[in-house]
């Protein structure tokens, strides 16, 4: 009888959808540039979203964890980054993929 049910137990478990281990886009974000950042901000809608920056700026070799604080909407998302010389880009990031980021002068290199 025990083993009965642990067998329809597996049974339910494994025919259950899977659920996504990374439910937040939370990522490493690395300054590898020579310039301190000064924005790190998101399109969506047409808009550009408020700074996701903490502080004030990422000096050049400084590492912080991001948060998105969700997982939902589209995986392509395009990505601007602003220096603190007024030098500036945008780049598309598949936050799906994403685990690093790392911002070069001009371009965002992410694994």
């Amino acid at each position: 009888m025990i083993i009965r049910l642990v067998l329809a137990g597996l049974i339910v478990f494994s025919s259950m959808p899977s659920v996504n281990a990374r439910d937040s886009w939370k990522f490493e974000v690395t300054n590898g540039s020579s310039v301190p950042v000064r924005h790190f901000r998101t399109k969506e809608d047409g808009q550009w979203s408020s700074n996701w920056i903490s502080g004030d700026r990422i000096n050049p070799g400084e590492t912080f964890i991001m948060d998105f604080r969700t997982s939902e909407g589209n995986c392509v998302v395009r990505t601007q980054i602003t220096f603190t010389d007024d030098t500036y880009f945008d780049y598309d990031v598949d936050y799906c993929k994403a685990e690093i980021i790392i911002i070069r002068e001009n371009e965002l290199l992410f694994q």
